[in-house]
């Protein structure tokens, strides 16, 4: 019969001409004697996040879990897995099918038992390709609202790469759908979905464990976007309540880069794969204040053979100085006094480098993005930090063309407050370090002030009335417009508001976490600021309440100096 779900099996060309289909792939031997084009044979179908009731004792759709959902199953609390499923459930996946035509028959349906297609049917691979697209037409930006960016490369997310890949593999299956079902879950309040989400997510798990053993998959691009999935899907749920497991997963992902080199990602999707975990690993690195193989010549280079930096590689580039220089700062305390000024004199020089490469990095973004890249609009979102007497903390917002430049402008404006942050606790912690008389000069001296190699110190050191030594600040660079810390936190701050309000919510929510939460972090420890900390605070918990809830557990939003 043509055009009835499960009887018609010939191609779209034949169904529309209500003529027999020779079924041969990939073009059907009708389509070719008559020299038409054979248009496949995929349905048009659409998803639609909805629930749905069946009570009548026909077939049912099953999914590769092998049983039917039913409402009056309990409720979990979040972080509490689910029963596991029956033995049934076990061989349907891990063999990969379904009954004979993705049927079964009901038995002995309890007259209360409510069914929920949707659900029942997720696992099989078209429902699962259609809770994709749902997810990416209602979660993506379209390209009007990223400039036409369709990829990484380009600016966009790499989420998009997803509709790139052959998804051959159960792992990257379950991954993406783990994810779909998360977002859209939250976004209906289908508290079943979300359910649903956390079993695809311990199927990815395991499935990505078994490719990970498996010599001829572990190294191919599928795995790696699975991995990025399920890392993705740890910042959405937070599963385990807390961030080790996300961590674990950047850890996992960045062996795992390594261990491909640098060669399967300098093009292609693994290149654009690569850009995607780059990110996540250096963030993971400032946090942990370990430096990675990230940072090396190798693969701050070797990546972008064939291709040239985007603005935000380079952005990257300066972020991947960072742990070193939190690492050392971390053991300052232990340092001799020359030592200690050996190391604030060497970062200083790291943060002028670091500082002129983000003006250029700004310079590309002023040449790429129309003209104003941003402009002042009254701000109308209320936050909890708002007071009646003073007034709103941020009474101005920003505006933007559209969210690229909002999130490629916060990010630049983030990184560079890290960068006079830098400047600000340097520049003060070079004027404390006192110098013993006996260890003030070098050997050489004073010989060495013939040698301008910057090597040594010494001949910069002025004694004191208490007959200490200190480093002359006049040797320093002046700061100028960099002393003024407070512009670039109301740049991040009021860029909010428009990120929060974008069309497509939750990709302006992943917009803003990473930006403001690097700011928060650093703010929040220099005085001046208890207004803005306030209201930073109430902000990360909206994006938390929005979708991000790892902000909980990689934040200290819930432990205030």
């Amino acid at each position: 019969m043509v055009g009835v779900a499960g009887k018609s099996k010939g191609c779209k060309t034949c169904r529309q001409r209500k003529i027999a289909c020779g079924l041969q792939r990939p073009q059907c031997a009708q389509c070719i004697k008559s020299n038409r084009i054979c248009l496949g044979y995929d349905r048009d179908v659409q998803f639609i996040p909805m629930q749905a009731k069946l009570t009548e004792k026909k077939l049912v759709v099953t999914s590769s879990f092998g049983e039917i959902r039913r409402s009056s199953a309990p409720i979990h609390k979040k972080g509490q897995l689910p029963n596991s499923t029956s033995s049934t459930t076990s061989k349907s996946l891990e063999s990969g099918h379904s009954n004979k035509n993705g049927y079964c028959p009901v038995e002995e349906q309890p007259k209360h038992a409510i069914l929920n297609p949707i659900l029942d049917g997720i696992c099989a691979s078209a429902n699962r390709q259609q809770l994709l697209n749902a997810f990416i037409s209602i979660c993506i930006p379209r390209d009007t609202e990223v400039a036409g960016s369709s990829s990484p490369r380009n600016g966009g997310p790499w989420l998009l790469l997803l509709r790139e890949l052959s998804i051959r593999t159960v792992a990257l299956e379950a991954s993406i759908s783990a994810i779909s079902a998360s977002v859209l879950g939250r976004l209906q309040n289908n508290y079943s979905l979300i359910k649903e989400s956390l079993k695809l997510y311990t199927i990815g798990l395991r499935e990505l464990q078994k490719a990970l053993w498996n010599p001829r998959l572990m190294y191919n691009d599928e795995i790696l976007a699975a991995c990025l999935c399920l890392s993705l899907y740890e910042v959405l749920e937070c599963p385990g309540e807390g961030n080790q497991a996300y961590y674990n997963h950047c850890k996992g992902c960045m062996r795992l880069v390594a261990a491909r080199g640098v060669e399967r990602h300098v093009s292609g999707i693994g290149h654009e794969l690569f850009l995607g975990l780059r990110s996540q690993g250096i963030l993971l690195s400032i946090v942990t204040r370990q430096p990675s193989f990230l940072s090396t010549s190798l693969w701050m280079e070797d990546p972008w053979k064939e291709q040239p930096k985007r603005p935000l590689d380079r952005l990257m580039d300066c972020l991947c100085e960072a742990p070193a220089i939190y690492k050392t700062g971390d053991q300052v305390e232990t340092l001799t006094p020359l030592e200690s000024l050996e190391f604030h004199l060497d970062s200083i020089s790291k943060l002028w480098k670091i500082d002129a490469t983000l003006e250029g990095v700004y310079d590309d973004f002023a040449k790429e993005f129309p003209c104003p890249m941003y402009w002042s609009v009254l701000s109308t979102e209320p936050s909890s930090a708002d007071d009646p007497i003073l007034g709103k903390v941020f009474p101005v917002a920003y505006d933007f063309p559209y969210l690229k430049v909002a999130r490629s402008l916060m990010m630049y404006w983030s990184c560079r407050f890290l960068v006079w942050a830098g400047f600000f606790y340097l520049y003060h912690g070079v004027m404390e370090i006192d110098i013993d008389a006996m260890d003030a000069h070098c050997s050489n001296y004073p010989d060495c002030a013939l040698f301008d190699d910057g090597m040594c110190h010494c001949r910069h050191l002025v004694v004191q009335q208490s007959g200490h030594y200190r480093y002359d600040k006049s040797h320093l660079k002046p700061l100028e417009f960099r002393l003024d810390l407070k512009s670039l936190v109301y740049n991040v701050c009021q860029s909010v508001e428009y990120c929060m309000k974008s069309s497509v919510p939750i990709f302006g929510v992943w917009s803003v976490t990473t930006p403001l939460s690097l700011v928060y972090e650093t703010v929040k420890h220099i005085p001046g600021f208890k207004r803005e900390v306030a209201w930073m605070e109430a902000a990360l918990r909206k994006l938390q309440a929005s979708g991000v809830r790892i902000i909980d557990y990689s934040t200290s939003i819930n432990n205030p100096l």
